[in-house]
């Protein structure tokens, strides 16, 4: 018996609206509008505003009982149709109603990955079965949120492809084969008749495979010696991409054999490797163009470029290293981030500071030299982006360039709700720990829970944030107008690392 080793992976930090991981977003560009001038706003421009962070110690904290409170919501059974609010924490899947009742536990102990159907209520997961052993036990597996059957799929790894006792190595062939299936969730088609997902079936090394919803066939898209990883659709279904991995490391880079787009049928296999350092697919661009960059020691992202597959053609848009970007299809406009520190990143000194580009083949544009650590696209003005100080204080830039001051935030990350117009922010660590929901503005939000909060997550429409503390991993329901939270089931555990994701259809 192989025993299962403990990988421990540290996430990075993500602001609203920022770059995808490996992997990429499967989103289609879109038209690009004709450029108008920016209207004028009654905000103060950056220079305006003194670069002192407001004081927030006069904000009103709702108050929180030292002792657990009762339940505040009238319990009834999860119901058979959507919307539901699903909630992972420690491998245990659980599923609320939208009103916060039904808390049910769905799946135990073993869920590692899971992605949701665009509709029909269907998730797909990843199971381990066997935790003591690296060589079996992991599935992939299909569960009806409205029947509540849950089915395998296939099993993902073939513990025949190894003789007794080879690569009980960390960092081993069977161990490699295992990160590259726990690395890479399960992804739907757009129009949820596939899934893309790596297993190692057919051999020693993961491979790519879909699986067809409609006759429930399994094909089988690559077959090489590296292991698959970071499974991305099209825009319109017909191809999928991936990257291919010798070994994954321990949390400094992967060590890249390079990366492919294959036909979702198995019938074509286009290469897109860019070259040194580690290929990652940021966004599609189209239906066989990518926007990619590699990852490399000790520089991290860079060299990006615009690969068509089907063409070959490859247009570079930034040839240096970056530590943050965020593209706009409603303008076609990109900001790249450069801090200071990195000017002597490289064989030879870069540039640094933000820059904006007007088209992806456009020169860079320097707008500002000052020093943020993330970018994002608005997500309440979609056309312009949110640059991000490590101290909270946020600046948009507009179309044209200009920089304006916008708020100073409480830590944290945050979360937008289109449907309420307003913004939370939750923290678990720091001299300011909670929950916050308001405007992104510098009269501050409102802070509506003074303990740890894990993470949290707005209802579809805006009229509730749900969010999980840290402490006794409790979930609580904060209600609009006046968002006082209330308990809304029993404690998830007290080892809190959960994730929300909402079943829409």
């Amino acid at each position: 018996m192989v025993h299962r080793w403990t990988v421990v992976l540290i996430p990075g930090l993500f602001f609203v609206g920022a770059c995808a991981a490996a992997g990429g977003l499967a989103e289609t560009a879109a038209p690009r509008p004709e450029m108008t001038a920016s209207p004028a706003r009654a905000r103060p421009t950056a220079t305006d505003v003194p670069d002192v962070k407001p004081d927030r110690t006069s904000v009103t904290v709702t108050g929180t009982p030292t002792a657990l409170p009762t339940i505040g919501v009238e319990q009834r059974e999860l119901g058979t149709e959507a919307p539901w609010l699903l909630l992972l924490n420690g491998g245990v899947l659980y599923a609320f109603n939208s009103d916060g009742t039904g808390q049910t536990k769905l799946v135990e102990d073993n869920v590692k990955s899971l992605a949701v159907a665009p509709r029909g209520g269907v998730v797909s997961y990843i199971a381990d079965t066997d935790m003591g052993d690296d060589g079996t036990g992991l599935e992939l597996r299909l569960l009806d949120l409205r029947s509540r059957e849950d089915e395998l799929v296939t099993r993902l790894q073939d513990p025949q492809a190894y003789t007794s006792g080879e690569d009980e190595e960390m960092f081993g062939q069977q161990f490699e084969s295992m990160r590259a299936i726990l690395e890479s969730a399960p992804q739907w088609s757009h129009d949820g008749a596939r899934i893309a997902f790596i297993g190692q079936i057919d051999g020693p090394s993961a491979d790519l495979y879909v699986y067809s919803m409609v006759n429930g066939v399994i094909t089988r898209l690559s077959d090489g010696p590296s292991h698959a990883s970071g499974p991305s659709w099209s825009p319109d279904d017909k191809y999928v991409f991936h990257i291919g991995v010798w070994n994954f490391g321990t949390g400094a880079g992967v060590n890249n054999a390079g990366s492919w787009v294959a036909r979702a049928d198995g019938l074509e296999m286009y290469e897109t490797t860019t070259g040194p350092g580690t290929d990652a697919a940021l966004r599609w661009m189209g239906p066989h163009s990518l926007l990619m960059g590699s990852w490399s020691q000790p520089c991290g992202l860079g060299g990006l470029r615009v690969k068509d597959f089907l063409s070959g053609k490859e247009t570079v848009v930034w040839e240096y290293a970056l530590i943050d970007f965020a593209y706009s299809g409603e303008t076609d406009q990109m900001v790249i981030m450069v801090p200071p520190d990195m000017v002597d990143c490289g064989y030879e000194a870069q540039p640094t500071g933000v820059f904006l580009l007007n088209e992806l083949t456009d020169e860079p544009l320097l707008v500002s030299d000052h020093e943020y650590w993330s970018v994002g696209v608005d997500p309440s003005d979609t056309s312009s982006f949110l640059l991000q100080e490590w101290g909270g204080k946020i600046d948009r830039l507009l179309p044209s360039g200009e920089v304006e001051h916008v708020a100073y935030t409480p830590p944290g990350p945050s979360a937008y709700s289109e449907g309420a117009d307003l913004w939370a922010w939750h923290s678990d660590w720091g001299d300011e720990v909670g929950a916050w929901i308001g405007p992104l503005t510098d009269t501050g939000p409102q802070q509506i829970f003074d303990r740890p909060v894990d993470e949290g997550a707005w209802s579809p429409d805006g009229g509730a944030y749900f969010f999980v503390t840290d402490d006794n991993g409790m979930v609580y329901m904060a209600l609009a107008p006046e968002f006082e939270p209330v308990l809304v089931g029993a404690s998830i555990g007290e080892w809190i690392s959960a994730n929300f994701v909402w079943v829409h259809r």
